[in-house]
């Protein structure tokens, strides 16, 4: 997902808070994104969505015990459109939730929130395009073949209405982490996943 792709806008998977320490970790979405396009500038990345979320609703909330937080919510964006004059459009948009007393976590809802806050986006901006891998499988804790299958259903519950601006191609990414390693979901799981999905639009 690291390549650039003219007029698509690449989403990358954030918590409520939008200060993951994921941007840092090249096994996550995020960082594996962000530390291949923009080497040693994660903390300038960062800079730039805490610069966006000024004028962003919030709410304090209880992050940890004793600790309490601004949280933005579910299913928020913060899109970029060059970031650090790059040309790829990007949207951070929170799939995870980290409450005292929960953890952190994700829900297919949450998965729900987000294509609908990427459609949104996309629309605002005239995009047809999307870049999106799957979300909520990693520190969310949603399971692999769920996180894709609440994907899809999102994706085609979106796209199945008959107003608004859509979307005209969805490449969704599964996290390999090597030409020669594995998929984290099989080819025949995610052909399973996605005529089951599918079908129930169909």
């Amino acid at each position: 997902m690291a390549a650039a792709i003219p007029g698509c806008m690449v989403v990358l998977p954030a918590n409520e808070y939008f200060d993951d320490e994921c941007i840092f970790d090249s096994k996550s979405a995020l960082g594996a994104y962000v530390q291949s396009v923009f080497p040693n500038q994660a903390a300038e990345i960062q800079q730039l969505i805490q610069t966006k979320l000024i004028s962003f609703e919030s709410q304090d909330v209880e992050k940890e015990t004793g600790l309490t937080q601004k949280s933005f919510g579910i299913g928020r964006g913060v899109f970029l459109k060059e970031p650090l004059q790059s040309k790829q459009p990007v949207l951070f948009i929170s799939v995870t939730t980290k409450r005292a007393g929960e953890g952190l976590r994700a829900e297919m809802s949450h998965i729900f929130d987000a294509v609908s806050e990427i459609q949104k986006v996309a629309a605002d901006h005239r995009m047809d395009s999307v870049c999106v891998p799957v979300m909520g499988t990693g520190h969310g804790g949603l399971q692999k073949e769920v996180g894709l299958f609440a994907l899809v259903l999102a994706i085609c519950d979106g796209v199945s209405k008959p107003v608004g601006h859509h979307i005209k191609e969805y490449h969704i990414v599964v996290y390999q982490s090597a030409p020669a390693e594995r998929p984290s979901i099989s080819e025949r799981d995610a052909r399973r996943i996605l005529k089951t999905a599918i079908g129930l639009f169909s």
